[in-house]
């Protein structure tokens, strides 16, 4: 029997009774397991998924395999009937075998193969009882231990907010968080006698960030002080730090038409389908898909029949892109001869990259974030630490441990050392060009820069996990999975980054609703609608089919508040692996401690969304930090983690 939901890092499994006596399970790439038609014996199945290879079930015990291409499920037949339990679940890691915990949709575990053959590699989650990650344990090779294990320790406030965490391995440092009574994240850092980078957060009365500080541990050395102001509907209007202000104007639709400050001085325009006609000097033509074909540059692209782009050419130099049949790039070819080639797995992962030189790098998750690179021979070649989506707080590599500077955005501004000195840094445009980069070692390898996702040097695209980003081009190079809707016109042209708002929004998957950063915005899960509560003098929400936009401060806001309460907070959600800072409460407390806050950047902990309670029925007294909701009939409790993946499953429908 299968429950539906999100399990282990986010899998989602439809709901319906399988006997495996007659049934066929077909795994369905993103979408869980589907029955498809009739079985033979139960005790030696055999499933095959077009792009993965096989998947393997063997009665109930469970299958390992030591090929990349496989995916393992472990099943007991735990009912008379001849249904089954779940036991294990793909996780995000590649290629995984773990424990399942079907009472909770959490998994303890985890095996993996970076290259499909020799050690296996052994991660470990822990735990409260109240479905809340305290520990990570990764990067352990079981037959040698060659790979250091590296732990991570995450504590609690009564109000299931990150307290602290600490790391001990490779990276060895303990990180602490504060909040204000409105919830509010006020400041984050190492803790008396820790490395690390100390940052402070100020907000105003409508719970906007107004000023960012990143300082040394002891405080004497400031690197970063960056202080925002805001128009009246929530749009970013200045942005200012050592360099100078910064500022931005927008059109009707919030795409950015220009920005003047800081050695940048640019215009921008659009038609009417958002896609961008100039930008400065060059101008941009496009076809009736909204392809870009060409611009004044003397630069031309072309395209495959699914719309991804398969070559760029100038001055008789071209570069060719191959995707797979999911779409999925899989090889860029360089006018010098050089190539790059890229491997996913069955969600989409990139799990390796090889260059033309025959040297490969094979990529480790926890969730959707990147925790280890590894040689061919498995050997860590990086290990990264987070405290949220896209939020490093630390890399390792070459046996040196750096901590990472963040902007509001939660891009990559610079990297300091264990001293305390920086490293690198970086600024960038308004699309995440870099325009300038310093500090003692600026040429750091170091994959992550704007909105902290992945900058590739061969290619110069960003990796921003289901398409790739050009930075130059302002848009990505493959249509959006997700379909586009009527009431958001921008969102029917598939190419566009952000909707043309790279200020303000950020698109950490490449394919969700764009994320509104640092605005006071909470969104609760009813019955099957998606209501979001739009602060005092904050930007309206774009309206999404099956959501619905209150003020908090209208009569029926009132009404709402006073009939729900907050159980949870996205940040907290053990869905993505690794929790993150969020707010919690009473949605009954003043407007500033409804809203989630921009202080962790890109993070989907502060996508101005808090996820809370499904209506469920009356209850025990909840867990500490847990409010109760309304009661109505016979409705389950579902896991934090399970509620996480409805909510977005509805605003995304």
């Amino acid at each position: 029997r299968y429950g539906g939901g999100y399990h282990w890092q986010g899998v989602y499994v439809n709901t319906s009774d399988i006997t495996l006596t007659n049934n066929l399970i077909a795994y369905t790439r993103g979408s869980g397991l589907t029955v498809e038609n009739a079985s033979p014996a139960v005790t030696d199945n055999s499933f095959r998924n077009n792009f993965t290879g096989i998947y393997t079930f063997n009665g109930a015990r469970p299958v390992l395999r030591g090929n990349k291409i496989l995916r393992n499920r472990d099943y007991g037949v735990n009912n008379a009937d001849g249904s089954v339990v779940i036991d294990a679940e793909d996780n995000w890691w590649g290629s995984p075998k773990g424990p399942y915990d079907p009472s909770d949709d959490r998994a303890s575990g985890g095996l993996y193969n970076p290259d499909g053959s020799g050690d296996k590699v052994s991660d470990r989650v822990d735990y409260d009882p109240w479905q809340m990650i305290t520990g990570l344990v990764y990067g352990v090779t079981i037959a040698t231990g060659d790979n250091p294990a590296q732990a991570l320790r995450y504590s609690y406030d009564p109000l299931n907010r990150l307290s602290s965490l600490s790391a001990s391995g490779p990276a060895s440092f303990a990180y602490s968080y504060n909040y204000d009574a409105a919830g509010r994240l006020t400041a984050a850092g190492p803790a008396t006698g820790n490395p690390g980078v100390a940052t402070a957060l100020e907000y105003d009365a409508g719970s906007r960030l107004t000023r960012l500080v990143n300082r040394s541990p002891n405080g004497a050395t400031t690197f970063n002080d960056f202080r925002y102001t805001y128009d009246r509907v929530g749009n970013i209007l200045t942005a200012a730090d050592a360099s100078g202000t910064t500022t931005y104007s927008y059109d009707a639709l919030y795409q950015l038409t220009g920005v003047s400050g800081s050695g940048i001085n640019e215009s921008y325009a659009y038609d009417e389908a958002g896609n961008r006609l100039s930008k400065g000097g060059v101008t941009y033509i496009y076809d009736a898909a909204n392809q870009l074909v060409a611009s004044n540059d003397g630069t031309t692209y072309t395209y495959d029949n699914n719309g991804s782009l398969r070559t760029r050419a100038k001055g008789g130099q071209t570069t060719t892109f191959t995707w797979d049949a999911n779409d999925r790039l899989i090889r860029i070819d360089f006018p010098d001869g050089t190539f790059a080639a890229y491997a996913y797995d069955s969600i989409g992962h990139r799990i390796s990259q090889r260059d033309g030189a025959g040297a490969v790098t094979y990529y480790v998750y926890n969730g959707l974030d990147l925790v280890q690179e590894l040689s061919a021979a498995g050997a860590v070649i990086a290990s990264y630490l987070y405290d949220g989506l896209d939020h490093p707080l630390s890399m390792t590599r070459s046996g040196a441990t750096y901590y990472y500077l963040h902007d509001r955005l939660g891009s990559v501004v610079g990297l300091t050392d264990g001293a305390g000195a920086l490293v690198a840094s970086y600024r960038y445009d308004p699309w995440g060009n870099v325009t300038a980069t310093g500090g003692s070692n600026p040429n750091l390898a170091n994959p992550f820069r704007f909105t902290g996702r992945e900058w590739d040097t061969e290619s110069g695209l960003y990796y921003y996990r289901a398409r790739y980003y050009d930075s130059q081009m302002g848009r990505f190079i493959s249509r959006d999975p997700q379909r586009g809707r009527l009431r958001q016109p921008l969102t029917l042209n598939p190419y566009l980054y952000a909707r043309n708002d790279p200020t303000n929004l950020t698109d950490p998957t490449g394919e969700f609703v764009p994320i509104l950063v640092g605005l006071g915005v909470v969104a609760i899960f009813i019955g099957g609608t998606v209501y979001i509560l739009a602060g005092m003098g904050g930007r309206a929400r774009e309206e999404v089919e099956g959501v619905r936009v209150i003020n908090i401060s209208s009569p029926e806001g009132q009404q709402f508040i006073q009939a729900i309460e907050i159980v949870g907070a996205a940040g907290g959600v053990a869905q993505q692996g690794v929790p993150g800072p969020s707010s919690a409460g009473s949605l009954g407390q003043a407007e500033t401690s409804l809203a989630t806050q921009g202080e962790r950047g890109a993070m989907l902990a502060e996508s101005v969304l808090i996820q809370a309670a499904q209506v469920e029925p009356a209850a025990p007294s909840p867990a500490p930090g847990v409010s109760a909701a309304c009661p109505a009939p016979n409705q389950p409790r579902p896991s934090l983690s399970e509620r996480f993946g409805q909510w977005l499953y509805t605003l995304l429908d």
